[in-house]
């Protein structure tokens, strides 16, 4: 039973920080407006969750700058699943050929440093299999 499977069956949609910011915005907005003025336990309950959902953001960024310095596959993967997957990283942008030749294209790919980041590995490895190949001929 204590595997690291989640429990879930359906994926819950995680949140981008922008996203988590601007509802906190919302909620605060909604507390604070003559509305919640003849409220004052709801409005209490509000600005709860207003700092809840911003202590997450913070929390969260803390995440990622962790996974972002660790040197270890094991714990950057964890803190890494703890942010919900790299679902939150941004796409690349489309290859520019910059050259292209018989045997070769050159292109360029606007990436961003987060996506660098989060596959470094495979960078990595992509390398390390380039320098095995030369090295052999």
């Amino acid at each position: 039973m204590a595997d690291s499977e989640p429990t879930n069956s359906i994926p819950t949609p995680q949140l981008k920080p922008a996203e988590l910011s601007a509802l906190a915005a919302r909620l605060r907005a909604r507390a604070e407006s003559v509305l919640m003025r003849d409220q004052p336990e709801q409005q209490r309950d509000m600005l709860t969750a207003v700092s809840l959902v911003t202590r997450l953001v913070q929390l969260q960024a803390e995440i990622r700058r962790a996974a972002d310095a660790t040197e270890d596959e094991t714990t950057e993967r964890h803190l890494r699943e703890l942010l919900g997957g790299t679902e939150d990283i941004p796409a690349t942008g489309t290859p520019m050929i910059i050259s292209e030749s018989d045997t070769h294209i050159v292109i360029a790919v606007e990436i961003a440093k987060a996506m660098l980041v989060a596959h470094r590995r495979l960078f990595v490895e992509l390398i390390a299999a380039a320098d095995e190949r030369s090295m052999r001929r």
